[in-house]
């Protein structure tokens, strides 16, 4: 991994995400705080034609062995081999979603887990093509299959935990705003929907709640959901952990309660008990709008950055946004 140095800038790094991670580790340093960070990536096999293979042993259910008994296994095993002869722990593999698997990271510092996720996805899509398939990990990757989206789930732990609802009060208040940086492409969005185990609709965090973007896992630790591969996971790091430090410094109050079942089963005044009463973002369009009014966000990223951003997300949702589903698949799947 490198760092971006811009010698005509009164600030050479002032346009590095990976600069702008490694100053906000500091400013938390400095705060007595450390995070881990561990990665669930989510990819799905695609043949020379674009569609997922037919095999005698497909992928069934989430994490059976169905689907891990012939060629899947064989590359699953690959992957982790060749990640752990180059230093990269593996949490877990397992089947998913048909036909998606997923592979998951040993937390680390935030640095090392963000370099460790591009080393990882290179390595997955290198093996997968030397056993002839292509492994992409784009959110909408069939669209004959409209159940099949993947994400990169990111676990976030925080030590000490006494500070942590500040912490998740800052990362909720500026949720709306991280979007755009976690969910970075047009096609994103389809995972923002009523009722599903996907992020849900509604600005939330919940106790072991997979329909809301903020799952608790425990103390000090949460799985953030709205996040994908097209983001730059240097610069969606380096927002959440400011939005997060940003709550301790302001001794920001939780409002939201914890939210033990979804959202979408309860009536708007049962929402509003436990003060749900804010909706996510539904397009790139809307979370970039959310960015661009964030005072907070653009003193964390900084005006470079933080401008340079929204104009180049801005630039993408309109040329997106004029293609046909197919057309758009096709372009993310060259980079993807």
């Amino acid at each position: 991994m490198c760092y971006v140095c811009s010698e005509s800038l009164k600030d050479p790094f002032s346009q590095c995400a990976r600069h702008l991670l490694a100053r906000t580790l500091v400013k938390a340093r400095e705060n007595g705080l450390s995070f881990l960070v561990g990665f669930e990536i989510e990819f799905v096999l695609l043949d020379s034609s674009g569609k997922s293979p037919t095999t005698l042993d497909n992928v069934e259910a989430w994490s059976t062995m169905g689907g891990l008994r012939g060629k899947n296994l064989v590359i699953m095993e690959s992957i982790v081999g060749a990640l752990e002869a180059s230093g990269i722990a593996v949490f877990h593999f397992h089947t998913e979603t048909p036909p998606q698997l997923e592979l998951a990271l040993e937390p680390l510092p935030p640095m090392q887990a963000v370099d460790s996720l591009m080393l990882a996805q290179e390595t997955i899509r290198h093996v997968c093509i030397e056993h002839g398939y292509k492994a992409t990990m784009i959110t909408k990757p069939l669209l004959d299959n409209a159940s099949v989206f993947s994400s990169v789930h990111t676990h976030l732990s925080i030590t000490p935990s006494d500070s942590e609802n500040c912490f998740l009060a800052g990362l909720l208040h500026s949720l709306r705003s991280i979007c755009a940086l976690g969910m970075a492409s047009y096609d994103s969005y389809v995972r923002v929907k009523e009722g599903s185990e996907t992020v849900g609709v509604w600005v939330s965090w919940g106790t072991q709640n997979r329909g809301v973007p903020i799952r608790k896992i425990g103390s000090g630790h949460w799985e953030i959901r709205t996040v994908d591969s097209t983001a730059n996971f240097y610069l969606l790091l380096s927002a959440v952990i400011a939005a997060g430090v940003g709550g301790i410094e302001s001794s920001l109050q939780l409002r939201l309660k914890d939210c033990r079942i979804f959202p979408s089963q309860m009536t708007p005044d049962d929402r509003l008990e436990v003060a749900i009463d804010t909706r996510l973002p539904l397009s790139l369009r809307e979370s970039i709008e959310f960015l661009s009014q964030d005072a907070s966000m653009k003193k964390w990223l900084g005006d470079i950055l933080w401008n340079s951003y929204i104009s180049t997300k801005k630039r993408d949702e309109a040329v997106f946004d004029e293609m046909m589903d197919e057309p758009r698949r096709q372009n993310m799947l060259k980079y993807f």
